[in-house]
């Protein structure tokens, strides 16, 4: 094993605290996407294509910091809204998310496979 390869496993990512609006938590690290860590934690949320083109696991940031790779169909309106796609946004602080239909503002795109 290389000296780089030894680091790089002992190198921690950061873990955060999650809140769902629901009152369900989990933790993600910077690593996995909000949508990958919410599944390996067992919760079921809504997901589509995976890569940010449907909207169907749409949520709302209501409190932290989040990092979401470029390319999402989201409008730059939407985000500035405080709208994320959880299946390419990062957490970056802990979390409180709204999710959902309850938030009722985000139109889903049509996906098929």
């Amino acid at each position: 094993m290389s000296a780089f390869s030894a680091l790089e496993s002992t190198v921690a990512m950061a873990a955060w605290k999650i809140e769902l609006d629901d009152g369900r938590t989990y933790v993600g690290d910077e690593s996995q996407t909000l949508l990958e860590s919410a599944r390996a934690a067992g919760h079921g949320l809504p997901f589509g294509c995976g890569h940010g083109a449907c909207r169907t696991c749409g949520a709302r940031l209501l409190s932290g910091r989040v990092a979401m790779a470029a390319g999402s169909s989201l409008t730059s309106e939407q985000a500035g809204g405080g709208f994320l796609l959880l299946c390419v946004a990062y957490p970056r602080s802990d979390l409180r998310l709204e999710v959902g239909e309850q938030m009722g503002l985000l139109p889903v795109l049509p996906w098929t496979e």
